[in-house]
């Protein structure tokens, strides 16, 4: 018999609207974005996606606290694999953040592809390859 815990629970995951954007950070953001929003059980939990900047785009994946148990879940990679539709349509370079308080933020970087660029004081920089040519 399965138990269920706090870390079970539906997620689902669709394109962001620029309303699940501003309900995620609880502001409209500078930046334009293209992302996917994650849900679990109903309550947006995370996106993931890319931010549009002058000439680049940065890859990004945010998410609540309480979400980081279902971070490893199935619905979760498949969301980020969704996501890396964005960086590769991007016809300019694609920027990602290795945040030195993720601990695996490197290695999912690398495994998606990215590749490493340069070292900043808040992680380390990492460039999508298609960017380098």
């Amino acid at each position: 018999m399965h138990d269920r815990g706090e870390h079970d629970g539906v997620i689902t995951r669709t394109p962001a609207t620029a309303a699940d954007i501003t309900e995620f950070f609880g502001m409209t953001p500078r930046e334009s974005m293209r992302a996917i929003v994650l849900r679990k059980d109903g309550e947006i939990r995370g996106l993931v996606g890319i931010a549009l900047a002058r000439g680049h785009a940065r890859f990004f994946a945010d998410f609540r606290e309480e979400f980081r148990p279902d971070l490893s879940r199935v619905p979760v990679w498949r969301a980020v694999k969704a996501a890396m539709w964005f960086v590769e349509a991007y016809r300019g370079p694609v920027l990602a953040l290795a945040d030195a308080k993720e601990p695996d933020s490197e290695r999912l970087l690398q495994r998606l592809g990215f590749e490493h660029h340069d070292t900043q004081d808040d992680g380390e920089i990492y460039v999508w390859p298609s960017s380098q040519r």
